[in-house]
């Protein structure tokens, strides 16, 4: 029996939750897993899955394996990835993570133009809307935004987004626009039920910092589906500059009081380690930052268009 492989068949199961899944995710058939799962059984001498036709879950002693598992498949990755730390040309696979936002508006267009620089990569990219463990979950470099960055962390800064408050003209046509940010109680508000806390947003001018308590009829923890609510007229919506930039200059949105600052946060290039650190690892952090250098402009200010 090959234990690296059968220790990552088993992080696969268990992941999955499901032989089938597992065995389409690792291009191999449902018996040979089976089989790596049973040989892995009997080398450890003890259950690792309680199966049933409609369910499989770890046993006490599997989730205790698993994390065990876990570590050796990191370091048999680090072990993997160490000759490329020489190498003047990156190559293998790279594994990144992001939010479905970020990852629509731009990390695709960057990751495109990284593959161009660097085609002997191979990226794999995750699209999720919650923080990944990225041990757990083997990711390299994780992007995120957030101003309250994980310690056990190491993150480099890409781009400071400010929020922008905007509305299609559809919506400001036939209920007004407000001027000040307490008249907001008197217009409908599209709200990230993600931010903290998402019943209210903050402005700032000058001295003045104004909490302003939100009426809403639609929250939603996922601001692509506010952006397209905002678009369709159905109410305010808080958009980061990388998401409303591009629909104000289209004239889609409206920005509206340009006057206040509001929520901004950092968008992060985060992994886990220095040491050892492959070569798609460093060169794609390298790429990101000058990649969004040159964005910086854009996204660090209020719109003013």
């Amino acid at each position: 029996m090959d234990k690296i492989t059968a220790f990552e068949v088993f992080s696969e199961v268990a992941k999955r939750k499901n032989f089938t899944i597992a065995a389409d995710s690792l291009n191999m058939s449902r018996t040979k897993v089976t089989r790596y799962i049973n040989d892995l059984k009997d080398w450890l001498n003890c259950r690792l899955f309680n199966r049933s036709t409609r369910s499989v879950s770890l046993t006490f002693a599997g989730e205790l394996h698993l994390s065990k598992a876990l570590r050796i498949l990191d370091l048999t990755t680090n072990l993997k990835n160490i000759s490329q730390t020489t190498t003047a040309t990156p190559k293998g696979k790279l594994r990144i993570s992001t939010s479905t936002a970020f990852g629509e508006a731009h990390l695709s267009t960057a990751i495109a133009e990284y593959l161009r620089e660097y085609p002997d990569v191979e990226v794999d990219l995750m699209i999720h809307d919650k923080n990944l463990n990225l041990v757990e979950n083997r990711i390299d470099v994780a992007i995120r935004s957030t101003n309250d960055l994980d310690p056990s962390l190491i993150a480099r800064p890409l781009i400071t987004a400010k929020a922008i408050i905007c509305a299609s003209p559809s919506y400001l046509e036939m209920n007004g626009v407000p001027q000040e940010p307490e008249e907001l109680k008197n217009y409908n508000t599209l709200i990230c039920s993600a931010s903290k806390p998402y019943d209210k947003w903050t402005f700032k001018k000058e001295n003045k910092t104004t909490d302003v308590p939100l009426k809403s009829s639609l929250n939603s923890n996922e601001i692509l589906v506010l952006s397209r609510a905002a678009l369709a007229g159905a109410g305010i919506v808080r958009l980061p500059c990388f998401l409303a930039v591009p629909l104000i200059v289209e004239g889609k949105l409206v920005p509206i009081l340009k006057k206040w600052e509001t929520y901004e946060h950092t968008i992060w290039a985060t992994y886990i380690s220095r040491d050892h650190q492959p070569a798609t690892v460093r060169t794609f952090i390298d790429f990101m930052v000058n990649y969004f250098n040159e964005k910086k402009r854009i996204y660090s200010v209020q719109c003013t268009t």
